[in-house]
């Protein structure tokens, strides 16, 4: 996860706004958190336009006349995925799930090939792995290629084959307690 914490001594317009748009981007920010913004109100295209994108949450604290003022403002984008199909789940009565796609976080380092795995964020991925622990799914391997991406693509076709297994009549047994 890539933080960016920064006192910006009023946050007017222009030169200051196009720095911050400026860092999130270059430096992939996931959390912006701003003092001193000297604003008495925040809305959200404010934050929109701070941040880049449309897909940002945020909370704010107004500044007192011309004193104090925080914005903290992050990627909606991720976790919202992630609540959303949890809450799904809970609400289903389905007992089979299947989640396919890509959701832009590995599992484990290694899965990024030739990458330097060092500069991956553990707490992005133990948050990842939390989530399919909680959703209570299980990640299936792959047989042939060990990874779905080839070429510098990630547009490789994954085949999911499923098989139940008759297993024939269930047995009646009749136990000493009856």
């Amino acid at each position: 996860m890539n933080i960016l914490s920064y006192n910006i001594r009023g946050l007017g317009r222009g030169i200051k706004w196009a720095s911050i748009r400026n860092l999130v981007g270059k430096f992939k920010i996931d959390l912006l958190c701003l003092q001193e913004t000297k604003r008495e109100a925040m809305d959200k295209a404010c934050c929109q336009s701070l941040w880049g994108q449309p897909d940002v949450a945020w909370e704010w604290q107004p500044a007192l006349n011309a004193a104090g003022g925080l914005l903290c403002a992050w990627n909606n984008n991720i976790v919202q995925l992630w609540q959303t199909l949890k809450r799904k789940k809970i609400q289903s009565q389905d007992t089979c799930w299947c989640l396919v796609g890509d959701f832009n976080c590995i599992r484990h380092p290694l899965e990024r090939m030739g990458n330097n795995c060092s500069s991956y964020d553990t707490n992005i991925i133990d948050e990842f792995n939390d989530w399919i622990a909680e959703l209570e799914v299980d990640d299936i391997p792959c047989m042939g290629k060990p990874f779905t991406w080839r070429n510098y693509s990630d547009h490789c076709p994954i085949i999911l084959k499923s098989k139940s297994i008759d297993w024939g009549p269930k047995p009646f047994k009749v136990f000493d307690g009856w």
